[in-house]
């Protein structure tokens, strides 16, 4: 029986080796008048994170199209289809395409700004 279990015990310590890890985030998506904002985050609240979500209540409270809602979601890095190098970052897409592309230390006025130059 050991001769059996070794061998299989061996491969898959091997195989699980080889995947990447998965590391888990955090997505908070609000969906103001024909776009999508994702804040893509670590689970764990970092100080650069801060100013995001600080500007993204900034502009919650200043967009006056429409009540805007927040949901909040978690992920594996793995499954956002952009290429995110960096976290904590924003994404704004228009019709599925994402049009910018917001990450690192940004102040918050800084995002905010952004927001408000990209959606219109």
């Amino acid at each position: 029986m050991t001769k059996t279990v070794l061998p299989i015990g061996i491969i898959f310590l091997m195989v699980t080796g080889c995947f990447p890890e998965q590391k888990k985030i955090e997505i908070i998506s609000a969906k103001p008048s024909g776009y999508e904002i994702q804040l893509v985050t670590e689970e764990r609240e970092l100080e650069t994170e801060k100013a995001y979500m600080d500007a993204f209540i900034a502009f919650k409270n200043q967009y006056q199209e429409q009540p805007l809602d927040f949901f909040k979601s978690s992920s594996s890095l793995y499954r956002i289809e952009d290429k995110i190098t960096q976290l904590p970052t924003l994404l704004i897409r228009k019709e599925g395409k994402t049009i910018a592309k917001i990450s690192g230390e940004r102040n918050s006025q800084e995002i905010v700004d952004h927001l408000k130059n990209t959606i219109k």
